[in-house]
């Protein structure tokens, strides 16, 4: 800057009002003895603003300052000859008369000067030379004067005034300085770093600003100047005012705009401590744990969408600031630091955000595990109560009660599978459960307590990375722990970054618990198993035994060979199933096992007994029959027609005894072939009945016979009703055998379908959860989207295994109906099937939901993927760059104030 004044924007300031379109350069016309005309008569040029273009000659401010070199020798030949006149004219009178018409030449060649000045600074053009060459013949001329005696006036043209010529420039050389002075205080005006600092500059600037608005020199030199009519000088004065009330001006905006940016920055750092505080305070404890949980994740997804918000603000704050250091603004280094204190704090933030996740995502899990652990304890411990108190028998309960129990007990076996797989389930999850309890200062421990960092924290000169272990000293602060990092160096670090990690002793000591409580029941239900299988075939024994000792000779000889070597060999089956049953069985001790083996040593001897008798009485029998053939030839007809009866009810027993049995099929692979297998055993029983109705056909044609000629009314009317209720038995087995079997193909039916949809079922389940639904590369999102539309096309094709597997169940509760609700030994439990298709068309749905909310959550989360990256590049780089240049100024912390001075000089450029 000049001491007329600064250069600065000095192409938007616009002419003056009044001033001319062309720029004229002065035609000098001396006067006196005409000394001046040898030197300006060649010299008469105007110059207009249109000879700056067309490339017709040299620059217009070149010719300006060449005319400039040519006034300047003019004026100093003016000036030496005055001198010279004043050195060798004897007549002083004459002598001083000459001097100063060659003085008044030089200044009006001086006042052309100025005007070349005034021409070059409204071209933009820089005029200091041009204003060195007036200051320099201004001092010549000032010289001259003293050498007359200080005293001459000078003679104005026209109507100009006269004045003191020194005394004149005396003022406008004080008015300049003056205008030097203000400029050099606004530009030397110190910046505040701080809001209150910033109003206090702006408070005295305003006061400044508006004591400069009038001065008393600039006010006498301008009033000085219009006596004079020197409009250079006046023109020169002018703008050295309006140049410092541009600068006043200037400072005043710049001053607004600090405040204003600064005030902005302050507001969103104190917003960004304010969540940082709130975050730091936090206890990520268990106390209330099942409360807070909810509640944070639901403040957390508040504060994620409120940072996305903030950082589109910061972005376009970012742009503003760059716009005023980009502009030069005097305190950018203010701006700057201020700024990088806001980014320090933002990054921060968003680190503090990750460890937040992370504590969201494993204190949910470790609240969802200890829940599930005590819910499966109480489920437990309701199961051994049902158990306990249901499970009641003993050698005096009936067998048909004995077989309920067994069948309600092989139900509850499933109940026991679904508890195992929980158990596990939970024995796995309690070794990546973290530990909370440590995080109270409250709970003592005798042992070393591990931390691990969650994300990078630097104190001075110590560094704790993402990922590191640590051992916790103090923890009394809520929101600083002590910690020995690695190196074995102490260093306090926000809780909030540090994590507990697993194993957690409450948790695995919990779960095996549970597994505990489950091996003892699972314990308790093999010793009902036991005792109620070994009571079943203590009761199947004792009834083949009073069956074998009811025997007489008389039965036995009516009977067929394999019919009383059935009875002989059920009763040893039976046994032997009672000796692998009651080992291990609490209902049967040393002298009831002793008491069964004589009961059935004992049987076994009668009907040996009987068996070797049979012969001897057979022979008898004959000769009984020889000798009274009239008279025994109706008797013994009538009996073997009771014994043929007899045998016939005791086949229809046996064949009923074959749905006697409470079929279970348990959902599962194998179900089909054991629904196949009973199939096989049905269909040989209904073959059998077949059988049977064709021998009670003949047995019944040969006493509709007998019964044509008999007298005893009383016995034709037993033998009558014996053969009605033994057809109507024929009927209903018959009847109940064929609807038993198409039953059975139904359900074989139905378990076929229930495995296929399942297959589909379990392949969706598990494409689904295989793989990982987020991703930051949109390539993949896009890629995941494609094969979720695949699944949901294949999903769709198979759907018709759901509706086949919905109508095999109507098919099989259509041909449950048909049994007689009487015969309960043929019940098969539909209710299971029932539910587990229920379950699969739930999980089917589910998994038609899950694809589609997927599908639609993908599309979103693209958007605002692509949008994020597109957004978020800027602000990262500018992230990272001022990361490195923190950790790089305190890496070189110094005291060395050189070092300071170039690293500010850096930071401000």
């Amino acid at each position: 800057m000049s001491v007329f004044g600064s250069q600065r924007a000095l192409h938007s300031l616009g002419r003056r009002s009044g001033s001319r379109s062309d720029v004229a350069l002065t035609n000098y016309q001396p006067s006196g003895n005409g000394f001046g005309q040898e030197y300006a008569e060649d010299y008469n040029y105007t110059f207009s603003k249109g000879s700056m273009g067309g490339g017709q000659g040299p620059p217009l401010h070149v010719i300006i300052h060449q005319r400039a070199s040519i006034l300047q020798s003019q004026c100093q030949e003016f000036l030496h000859k005055a001198e010279f006149i004043l050195q060798t004219d004897a007549d002083r009178v004459r002598a001083a008369a000459e001097a100063e018409h060659c003085m008044m030449s030089a200044r009006d060649v001086i006042e052309q000067l100025k005007g070349l000045a005034v021409d070059l600074r409204n071209m933009g053009q820089p005029n200091e030379s041009v204003l060195m060459i007036v200051e320099e013949c201004t001092e010549q001329l000032r010289a001259v004067h003293m050498a007359l005696g200080g005293s001459l006036q000078r003679k104005s043209r026209g109507s100009r005034g006269s004045m003191g010529w020194d005394e004149a420039d005396r003022n406008f050389q004080d008015a300049i300085a003056w205008i030097s002075q203000q400029k050099r205080l606004i530009e030397t005006s110190p910046w505040g770093d701080e809001p209150a600092v910033i109003d206090q500059h702006i408070m005295n600037h305003n006061k400044f600003h508006n004591s400069i608005q009038r001065s008393v020199e600039v006010e006498r030199a301008q009033e000085e100047l219009r006596e004079r009519r020197d409009k250079a000088s006046l023109r020169l004065l002018e703008q050295e005012w309006d140049s410092l009330q541009k600068l006043s001006f200037e400072r005043g905006a710049q001053l607004h705009e600090l405040q204003s940016i600064i005030s902005e920055i302050t507001r969103e750092i104190m917003w960004v401590n304010d969540r940082e505080e709130e975050e730091l305070m936090f206890d990520w404890g268990n106390k209330n744990i099942d409360v807070y949980i909810p509640k944070k994740q639901e403040s957390y997804s508040r504060l994620m969408s409120d940072l996305e918000e903030k950082e589109k603000y910061l972005n376009k704050l970012k742009v503003k600031v760059d716009n005023l250091l980009a502009s030069n603004h005097p305190a950018s280094d203010k701006i700057e630091a201020y700024m990088e204190t806001l980014q320090t704090q933002w990054s921060w933030l968003l680190q503090i955000t990750k460890c937040i996740h992370v504590h969201l995502k494993e204190n949910a899990a470790y609240s969802q595990f200890f829940i599930e652990a005590n819910q499966t304890y109480i489920k437990l411990q309701q199961h051994h109560e049902v158990i306990r108190k249901k499970f009641i028998c003993d050698k005096t309960t009936p067998l048909t009660n004995l077989q309920e129990l067994l069948k309600s007990l092989e139900k509850e076996q499933e109940h026991l599978m679904a508890h195992k797989q929980q158990v596990q389930q939970l024995v796995n999850k309690s070794k990546s459960i973290v530990r909370l309890k440590p995080r109270n200062p409250e709970e003592k421990s005798n042992n070393p307590v591990k931390v691990q960092a969650l994300c990078d924290f630097r104190q001075d000169q110590k560094v704790i990375c993402k990922g590191d272990m640590g051992i916790l000293k103090d923890n009394t602060e809520r929101s600083k722990w002590l910690v020995t990092g690695p190196g074995g160096l102490d260093m306090e670090v926000p809780s909030v970054c540090l994590l507990v990690p697993p194993p957690n002793p409450l948790s695995i000591s919990l779960a095996s618990k549970n597994e505990q409580y489950y091996e003892a029941l699972q314990s308790v239900w093999n010793q009902l198993f036991i005792n109620i299988k070994s009571l079943i075939s203590w009761q199947y024994c004792l009834h083949d035994i009073s069956r074998i000792n009811s025997l007489t000779i008389t039965m036995l000889s009516q009977m067929r060979p394999e019919e009383y070597r059935s009875i002989i060999k059920s009763l040893e089956s039976h046994y032997q199933e009672y000796q692998r049953n009651c080992l291990g069985s609490e209902m049967f001790g040393d002298e009831d096992k002793r008491a069964l083996e004589s009961q059935y040593s004992g049987a076994q001897k009668h009907y040996d007994q009987l068996i070797i008798q049979l012969p001897a009485y057979l022979g008898q029998q004959e000769v009984v029959v020889d000798s009274a053939v009239l008279q025994g030839a109706k008797v013994s007809s009538g009996v073997n027609v009771l014994s043929e009866l007899h045998a016939l009810q005791l086949k229809l027993e046996t064949m009923e005894s074959a749905f006697s049995t409470h079929q279970h099929i348990p959902v599962g692979q194998g179900a089909p072939t054991q629904c196949t297998s009973l199939i096989t055993s049905t269909q040989a029983v209904a073959k059998d009945v077949g059988l049977l109705r064709g021998e009670f056909q003949r047995l019944n044609e040969q006493v509709l016979t007998e019964l044509e000629g008999m007298k005893d009314t009383d016995k034709a009317q037993f033998l009558r009703i014996q053969l009605n209720l033994i057809s109507q038995r024929l009927d209903r087995l018959g009847s109940h055998s064929a609807a038993y079997l198409l039953r059975l193909k139904a359900l074989k039916s139905l378990l076929k379908a229930m495995l296929q949809a399942e297959d589909v079922v379990k392949v969706y389940e598990a494409r689904l959860t295989e793989r990982e639904t987020t991703s930051l590369d949109p390539a993949e999102v896009q890629e995941y989207q494609s094969a979720l539309r695949v699944m949901r096309s294949e999903l769709d094709q198979k759907e018709g295994a759901l509706r086949s597997l919905e109508e095999e169940l109507i098919k099989a509760r259509q041909c449950n109906e048909q049994i007689d609700q009487n015969c309960h030994r043929c019940d098969v439990d539909l209710c299971l099937y029932s539910e587990h298709v229920k379950q699969l068309s739930d999980r089917w749905k589910r998994i038609q939901t899950q694809i589609n909310s997927r599908y639609g959550d993908l599309d979103t989360y693209l958007q605002q993927l692509k949008h994020y990256l597109n957004s978020s590049s800027a602000l990262s780089a500018w992230i990272n760059d001022t990361k490195s240049r923190i950790e790089a100024q305190i890496t070189a912390r110094t005291d060395d104030i050189t070092f300071l001075k170039k690293s500010l000089t850096s930071r401000r450029h």
